[in-house]
């Protein structure tokens, strides 16, 4: 079974200076561009997406990733906030774009 990841989860340990990890309030916080109104199915998916995207892209800028593989943003999201930096320094020379080669 592969492991979950969740952009709720992961907003909270990788911005944790937000005062809310509401779907919309991190979208606002990231500058992602509403599409509709909240909680309909489509317009929740279509943010949640383009979270996940800046998480990522977030993650490659800060900590230097090129690759982040599904099962490292798992193990974020459960990681202590406090941990979460000092964790994602010590891969970056195992998730570099090299390594997709």
């Amino acid at each position: 079974m592969q492991p979950f990841a969740c952009t709720l989860l992961l907003a909270r340990r990788i911005y944790p200076d937000f005062s809310s990890y509401s779907l919309s309030n991190v979208a606002a916080r990231l500058g992602v561009p509403a599409s509709g109104k909240a909680h309909r199915a489509m317009v929740d998916a279509e943010m949640a997406s383009h979270l996940w995207c800046c998480i990522q892209s977030d993650i490659r800028r800060i900590w230097g990733l090129g690759v982040i593989p599904h099962e490292i943003l798992a193990k974020v999201q459960k990681t202590p906030k406090a941990k979460v930096p000092s964790y994602l320094e010590s891969l970056a020379g195992k998730c570099s774009k090299a390594d997709l080669a």
